[in-house]
């Protein structure tokens, strides 16, 4: 037993040293890479040795060793700290900026209030070293007089030597831009602008980046900004939820361009449409023809048959299914037309049938009137003529009285021609020898005026009856 106390106490004995190896290799080779350290670096790392050695490390031997011969030795080790590590990443991140000659840039947005002179800032061209063109570079501040202080200048947040990059959100390459994006905001009525500003980022340790340090690691200021598609392809990669979004997105955006242009399409179709029904409506008016009379050939889509040269066959074209819904809207539309110009046609009828009715009722009423009155001032001229006179002319019988005498009505008597002959005949009868004078010739001829009023008003009675039935 006693031999075998050796063997295993010397087995637990290599596993420490080669852990202790391992350690100080990897602590050794952290040294290298991190570089020399100035002397209050070595100061907290003493500290820390100091500190760690007040915690033991327990180390466990081989699992083969028993439990009563387990033996444990402790170790100190002291680690770079967490800062020191961020502090070396930017270090190699300002020393890879340096090489590649780029600095990265910030933005800066200024809102400005001008006042009657503008905003108070000098601006000018300046050509970028290395090739990247000529930018817009803020020189100074404005100065017209002991007292005056400019919007830019009050704001304290633009700085001599910072790039002008946008006005209002546009972006401005050359001076004559500039004066166009700004005239008009000078006067009484002060207006707000805004103004996008790059400034290079300051380095660890300086308070406020040079002007002139500007341009030469300057290249392209837009690079900041810029999308790097890398970046997005690991993203996707490493989140599977953004990716499958991205994709339903990408999905719904051509669904959205194929119904947007089917839309479109059927945008079209609809204004033809349109348009051959005007075209076929104001063709109706020009002619002063009704709808329902036009030919077909004249109609949206007619079309002949085509007869085969050299054939007696004829091909009827097949149509679409555009041609097809544009026919049936062309045909409802007519056949809706149709019924609306004949109901307005019969509506129209009949109103011009009651106003001219009534006309010709109040026309009608107006001429009995008259011809009444017309009729009682010959009577009564007549009498006075008889009175005058003194003749035995008084046994003259006016239509009144030979109506009465003969029995006939009045209607029946106007309405027969030969009841004027009736009239002269028996007038010429009751007429005495003492008539025959020349006052007599005077009453005969007052008779005959009197027949051929009766007749004209006869005739016209007739033609307003008639003309009253026809309308």
């Amino acid at each position: 037993m006693e031999s075998d106390a050796p063997s295993s106490a010397a087995k637990p004995k290599t596993g420490m040293d080669f852990l202790r190896s391992a350690m100080d290799w990897r602590s050794s080779s952290r040294a290298d890479t991190s570089g020399q350290r100035p002397s209050a670096d070595d100061g907290d790392c003493g500290a820390t040795k100091q500190q760690d050695a007040e915690l033991p490390v327990e180390v466990e031997a081989e699992p083969e060793a028993a439990a009563g011969k387990k033996q444990f030795e402790v170790t100190y080790q002291c680690l770079p700290d967490v800062e020191e590590q961020v502090e070396a990443a930017e270090e190699e991140e300002e020393a890879a900026g340096r090489m590649t000659g780029r600095r990265p840039m910030q933005f800066l947005d200024v809102l400005l209030q001008t006042d009657a002179h503008g905003v108070g800032l000098s601006v000018g061209l300046e050509t970028v070293e290395d090739g990247g063109g000529q930018v817009l570079v803020v020189q100074s501040f404005r100065r017209l007089g002991p007292r005056d202080v400019g919007p830019a200048e009050a704001c304290g947040k633009i700085r001599v030597g910072d790039i002008l990059h946008a006005v209002d959100g546009e972006e401005v390459c050359s001076l004559q831009q500039l004066h166009g994006q700004l005239a008009g905001r000078r006067g009484r009525r002060r207006k707000f602008v805004l103004l996008r500003l790059l400034r290079p980022v300051a380095a660890r340790g300086d308070s406020e980046a040079s002007a002139t340090s500007l341009f030469a690691p300057r290249r392209r200021p837009v690079d900041a900004v810029e999308t790097k598609w890398t970046e997005v392809d690991a993203i996707l990669r490493t989140n599977p939820q953004i990716a499958t979004l991205v994709r339903q997105l990408a999905t719904t955006n051509a669904i959205l361009q194929e119904q947007l242009l089917a839309s479109r399409l059927k945008q079209e179709e609809q204004s033809i449409q349109l348009d051959q029904l005007h075209a076929l409506y104001a063709r109706t008016q020009a002619e002063g023809l009704p709808l329902f009379s036009l030919s077909k050939s004249i109609r949206p889509f007619s079309r002949k048959a085509s007869f085969a040269q050299g054939g007696d066959s004829c091909e009827k074209p097949i149509p679409t299914k555009i041609q097809t819904e544009v026919m049936e809207a062309v045909n409802a539309e007519y056949a809706r037309l149709r019924q609306e110009f004949q109901l307005q046609h019969l509506l129209d009828k009949r109103e011009l049938e009651k106003k001219y009715a009534e006309k010709a009722q109040k026309l009608e009423e107006a001429t009995a009137k008259k011809v009444d009155m017309l009729e009682e001032g010959f009577q009564e001229a007549l009498r006075h003529y008889t009175d005058t006179h003194d003749c035995h002319c008084r046994s003259l019988r006016t239509p009144s009285a030979l109506n009465l005498t003969n029995g006939v009505s009045r209607q029946q008597w106007e309405d027969s021609d030969e009841n004027f002959k009736n009239f002269r005949e028996q007038t010429t009868l009751d007429l005495t020898p003492e008539m025959e004078d020349a006052s007599c010739a005077k009453l005969e001829e007052i008779v005959v005026l009197l027949m051929e009023y009766e007749k004209d008003k006869h005739v016209r009675t007739a033609n307003l009856k008639t003309a009253s039935y026809v309308k």
